[in-house]
C-alpha cells in the first residue's frame, strides 16, 4: 500500500517528481531541527545539551564549503530558528564535520559546472559533474594527506602563505591517442596536487596541453567556489608557446574576434579564459623549454624544468594505460556547436578538412579503378602509417608521384607522345614502374642490395623480431628476382601477411602501401625489447619512410642514367631528343604548302650542329603548330583542286614578289593564335563585360 503512494509522486530512482520548493519560516513551529543554516551570517548553528549544567545551547561554526569549524557556543536564545534553514551535519571518520545543505538549486551544467561537496567525497563529486568535467578530472592525486582526501584548507593556506602557486601542464601525443597531466606545487617546491586524463579529438599538441591546463583551471575554479575565495593568484607554465602566447594575449580582451573562433582548439582557450575570469583566477602564464632531463639529471634542472618532467610522466603513465582514440570532444560552455566529419570532430584546420573530406572518397574510387582494387583490398592497406610516413618526408611533388605511380617513366612518355621510344636505357626493355625497381642492369642490383640492407637495418633499430625481418626482406628480395612469392616457402604465422600483400601488389609495397597484416605481426610479437616498444602504426610507418625514400633515390640515379649527371652531359642529351623531333618537322617539308617553306630549315645538319638545346626547344614550341596546320591545309587543297597563289604568280617570277608573300605567311602562321585572342577579346568588349557591384549602384542612380 505505502510502496503505491510513494510511486504516485516518485520516479524510479525514488526521487521526487517534482522538487520541493524552499523553506518556509515555519519550518520550526512544531519543534525544533537539530541544526540549522542562517541565512543572516551564513554560520551554522547547531543544537546542544549539558546534563552536567542543564544546559541548552548552540554551538556556532564557520562555513568553509559543506566543511564546518567550530567557533564558539552561545546561549540558547541568542538564535532563532526562524533566521535559519534546517541542514544535517554529518561527522566523518577523519573527525571532521560536513553540513549537507539541502537547498541548493540545480543549474545549467554547461554554465555551472561547480556542485557542492568535493572534500565529502571527491570521486562521487566529480561523477555527478557534466561530462567534459568528469574526463578532466577523474584521475586527481593529492599529495597533502596521507588518506588521499583533498583538503582544500591545506592548499589555501600555502598559497597564501607564498603569496601563490605554481602548476605545470603537459600534454602527450603518439597520432590520435592524447593525454594530459599537471602538478601543483608551492614556490619552495612542495608538491600539492596532481592529475592526468584523457583528451578527445584529432592528434595535436596544442589540444593535449590545453586540455591539461584547463583541467589545473576547473580544479582552482572548484576549490574558489567551495571555499568562497575571492582571489587565487598562479603561475601557469607549459613548454607549449602557442597555448602561452594564445592566454596571454587573451587577458587584453574579453570577446573573442571573429576570426579567433575559427583557430585550431578554439574551444579549449576559450574556455580557460572564462573560467578563469568567472573565478577571478590571476594567472601569470609562462614558458618553459620541455624534456630538459635529455642531457642532465633531474635535480639539477630548475623546480619549473623538473615539474614539466612530473607532468609529462603523468601524461605519459595515463596514454601507457589507457592510450586510445577518442575521436568526439566533449561540447564546452564556450563553444557549444562543434563540426564533425564521419564521426570524428574537427577542431583545427576546418577549410583543409572540409576539403579532405570531399576528396578522399573520390581518391579512392580513383585508385580503385585504375588498380583494380575491391573495397577489401583497400581496407588492407596501412593507410594510417603511409600518412604518417609521408608527413616525414619534405619531397612533397615527388612523394605524390611515387604514391600515386605517376613516375614518368619511359613507357609513360611513350603512350603521352612525349617521346619515340618506351625503352629503358640500361637493358633496351619497356621501362615501366615494375621495371624500374626490377631492372637486372648492374646499377639496379645495387641499389636493390642497398634497399634490402637499408629495411634491414631500421627493423633492427626498431628491435623487430627476427622472422619478421627475414620474413619481409626475403619476400622482397624474392619478388624482385622472380616477380611473384611462393607463399609455401614461408612459416604459417606469415602466410596471411604475404597473401594480403599479393593482393595489393608487391610493386605497391614501393609505393607505400603495405599491408596492415604486418602491423598485427608486429603487434602480437612478444619479442623483448630494450626500449618501450612502439605502437605497431609507428613501426610500419618506419617501413613505408625508409622503403620511399630508397626510391626517391632510385628515381634520381635513373634520371642521372639517362639525362646525365654533369651539366654537359645534360646538354647532349636533350640535344639529341631534340634533334630527332627537329628532322621529323623538316621531313614534312614537302607535304607542307608550297608557300610555307619559310617555316623550315634550309640548312638541317649545319643548324643543328651551331644550335643550342634551348634554341632548339624554342623553334620546336613555336613552329610545330604552324607546320602542321600547313600540312592539313595542303593535304585539304589537294583534294578540291584549288590553285595556289604562287602558281598565279608564276609567270611574272618576280623573287622579291614571292619573298614578301613568304614573309607575310610566315608572320601570319606564327601570330595567328594572337589575332585570335585580340578578336575575342575585341568581340568580348563590344558586347559589353560585367561591371563590378560598386559600378553597378554608380549606373542605376535611381536606387539612391
Amino acid at each position: 500500500m505505502w510502496k503505491r503512494v510513494i510511486d504516485t509522486f516518485t520516479m524510479e530512482n525514488n526521487k521526487l517528481i517534482e522538487t520541493l520548493g524552499a523553506w518556509t519560516t515555519k519550518h520550526s513551529n512544531s519543534g525544533r531541527w537539530e541544526s540549522y543554516h542562517s541565512t543572516k551570517d551564513n554560520k551554522v548553528y547547531r543544537y546542544g545539551f549539558s546534563k552536567d549544567e542543564n544546559r541548552h545551547y548552540w554551538e556556532k561554526y564557520k562555513r568553509y564549503g559543506t566543511q564546518l569549524s567550530l567557533e564558539s557556543e552561545i546561549a540558547i536564545d541568542e538564535f532563532k530558528p526562524a533566521d535559519g534553514i534546517p541542514i544535517k551535519i554529518n561527522a566523518f571518520a577523519n573527525g571532521k564535520l560536513y553540513g549537507e545543505m539541502t537547498t541548493t538549486m540545480e543549474t545549467d551544467p554547461l554554465t555551472d559546472p561547480v556542485h557542492f561537496g568535493p572534500m565529502v567525497d571527491w570521486d562521487m563529486f566529480v561523477r555527478a559533474q557534466p561530462a567534459w568535467i568528469h574526463a578532466l578530472l577523474a584521475d586527481v592525486h593529492f599529495y597533502t594527506t596521507d588518506d588521499g582526501r583533498p583538503d582544500f584548507f591545506e592548499l589555501i593556506h600555502e598559497h597564501d602563505q607564498h603569496g601563490h602557486l605554481i602548476s605545470v601542464s603537459d600534454g602527450s601525443v603518439i597520432f590520435h591517442d592524447m593525454s594530459f597531466g599537471w602538478v601543483i606545487a608551492t614556490p619552495d617546491g612542495k608538491r600539492l596536487v596532481g592529475s592526468k586524463g584523457p583528451c578527445n579529438g584529432r592528434g595535436n599538441s596544442l589540444r593535449a596541453e590545453g586540455a591539461g591546463l584547463l583541467s589545473v583551471t576547473m580544479f582552482l575554479a572548484i576549490m574558489a567556489q567551495y571555499l568562497e575565495i575571492e582571489q587565487i593568484n598562479m603561475v601557469c607554465i607549459s613548454d607549449n608557446a602557442e597555448l602561452i602566447r594564445r592566454c596571454t594575449a587573451h587577458k587584453q580582451y574579453d570577446d573573442p574576434f571573429p576570426n579567433e573562433t575559427l583557430r585550431s582548439e578554439y574551444d579549449i582557450t576559450e574556455q580557460i579564459y572564462r573560467t578563469q575570469k568567472a573565478y577571478n583566477i590571476q594567472s601569470n602564464f609562462q614558458w618553459v623549454k620541455g624534456h630538459q632531463d635529455n642531457n642532465k639529471t633531474k635535480a639539477e634542472l630548475p623546480l619549473e624544468a623538473q615539474l614539466n618532467i612530473e607532468a609529462d610522466e603523468l601524461a605519459g603513465e595515463f596514454q601507457t594505460s589507457e592510450g586510445m582514440f577518442r575521436p568526439i570532444v566533449h561540447l564546452l560552455p564556450s563553444c557549444p556547436a562543434m563540426l564533425a566529419i564521419r564521426g570524428i570532430s574537427v577542431t583545427s584546420n576546418y577549410r583543409k578538412q572540409l576539403i579532405r573530406a570531399y576528396v578522399e572518397p573520390e581518391y579512392i574510387q580513383y585508385l580503385q579503378y585504375r588498380f583494380e582494387w575491391s573495397n577489401d583490398t583497400i581496407g588492407i592497406i596501412a593507410w594510417k602509417s603511409l600518412s604518417l610516413a609521408i608527413q616525414r618526408i619534405q619531397r612533397n611533388v615527388l612523394i605524390t608521384k611515387v604514391c600515386n605511380d605517376l613516375l614518368p617513366t619511359a613507357a609513360t612518355l611513350y603512350k603521352q607522345r612525349y617521346q619515340e621510344h618506351d625503352t629503358c636505357v640500361l637493358c633496351q626493355r619497356e621501362e615501366t614502374r615494375e621495371h624500374l625497381v626490377r631492372c637486372p642492369a648492374d646499377s639496379r642490383l645495387r641499389w636493390r642490395r642497398h634497399m634490402l640492407q637499408a629495411i634491414r637495418k631500421r627493423l633492427d633499430h626498431l628491435e623487430t623480431e627476427f622472422a619478421i625481418t627475414e620474413t619481409i626482406c626475403t619476400a622482397l628480395a624474392e619478388w624482385l628476382e622472380y616477380g611473384t612469392v611462393d607463399v609455401e616457402k614461408y612459416p604459417q604465422r606469415f602466410h596471411k601477411a604475404i597473401k594480403s600483400q599479393t593482393v595489393v601488389g608487391w610493386r605497391h609495397f614501393f609505393g607505400g602501401k603495405i599491408s596492415r597484416d604486418w602491423l598485427l605481426l608486429q603487434e602480437d610479437s612478444n619479442t623483448i625489447t630494450k626500449q618501450e616498444k612502439r605502437a605497431s602504426y609507428s613501426w610500419g610507418a618506419s617501413i613505408v619512410e625508409v622503403t620511399l625514400l630508397q626510391v626517391i633515390e632510385l628515381w634520381e640515379l635513373r634520371n642521372d642514367e639517362v639525362h646525365g649527371k654533369t651539366i654537359e652531359q645534360q646538354e647532349q642529351t636533350r640535344k639529341t631528343k631534340l634533334t630527332v623531333e627537329i628532322k621529323r618537322l623538316n621531313e614534312m617539308r614537302e607535304y607542307a604548302r608550297p608557300s610555307d617553306v619559310c617555316l623550315f630549315i634550309e640548312e638541317e645538319e649545319d643548324y643543328l650542329e651551331k644550335s643550342t638545346a634551348r634554341t632548339m626547344a624554342t623553334f620546336i614550341s613555336s613552329h610545330r603548330r604552324a607546320i602542321i596546320d600547313s600540312v592539313k591545309k595542303w593535304a585539304k587543297t589537294s583534294q578540291t583542286g584549288a590553285t595556289t597563289i604562287l602558281r598565279w604568280l608564276g609567270n611574272s617570277n618576280t623573287a622579291e614578289t614571292i619573298e614578301k608573300i613568304h614573309t607575310r605567311q610566315r608572320q601570319s602562321l606564327l601570330s595567328d593564335g594572337r589575332k585570335k585572342e585580340r578578336r575575342r577579346r575585341r568581340k568580348q568588349q563590344q558586347h559589353g563585360r560585367q561591371t563590378s557591384i560598386a559600378g553597378y549602384y554608380t549606373l542605376h542612380k535611381s536606387l539612391n
